[in-house]
């Protein structure tokens, strides 16, 4: 529970974080990411050495990268009209958005659960089959991971099954 409320606190200051020095970090992705080695294949590269170029990396998307070429979705639907349609600087602003607004901190996201591990099993399960609270075996920790519907729309919050990573989503639209 403990990682569940330190995580929770740190979204804010992530996205805050993100919002104002991702431009920079977009400046200087070419030199914080190595993309010659590769610590965990399809999610992250490794990051150069020094603690500034490693602080900067954890706010870079090296999975969208290793899929796309790029540091954006090639999705039109993941975006607002006008900055899919932006043109020249289109590049930057599609960027800015999937990795400062849409998707903050993705290598910090995607090394945690790197270092977690893989998923091993339950140990517990609390709750109905639509709203439950249940807590999830890794090979190096155990996290939690809860399930609810509020005003007809589906939440989720904490570590995922497939990737540990940790995700929120809030109010959204989920046929079952």
């Amino acid at each position: 529970m403990g990682y569940l409320i330190i995580y929770l606190l740190l979204e804010p200051l992530k996205r805050v974080l993100s919002a104002l020095l991702y431009p920079a970090i977009y400046l200087l992705r070419g030199v914080v990411r190595d993309t010659e080695s590769v610590t965990w294949k399809g999610y992250l590269y490794t990051p150069e050495k020094c603690l500034g170029a490693f602080l900067a990396w954890l706010m870079l998307d090296d999975s969208i990268h290793m899929e796309t070429g790029y540091d954006f979705a090639a999705s039109e639907k993941k975006y607002p009209a006008w900055i899919w349609n932006n043109g020249k600087a289109g590049e930057f602003l599609l960027s800015y958005w999937w990795s400062a607004i849409r998707n903050s901190f993705v290598n910090w996201n995607n090394l945690s659960a790197y270092l977690l591990g893989s998923y091993v099993g339950e140990l517990s399960h609390t709750g109905s089959e639509k709203n439950f609270y249940k807590v999830r075996l890794y090979t190096n920790g155990v996290r939690p991971y809860c399930e609810f519907y509020l005003f007809g729309r589906w939440n989720q919050v904490g570590w995922l099954k497939g990737t540990p990573r940790f995700e929120i989503d809030i109010m959204k639209r989920r046929k079952r």
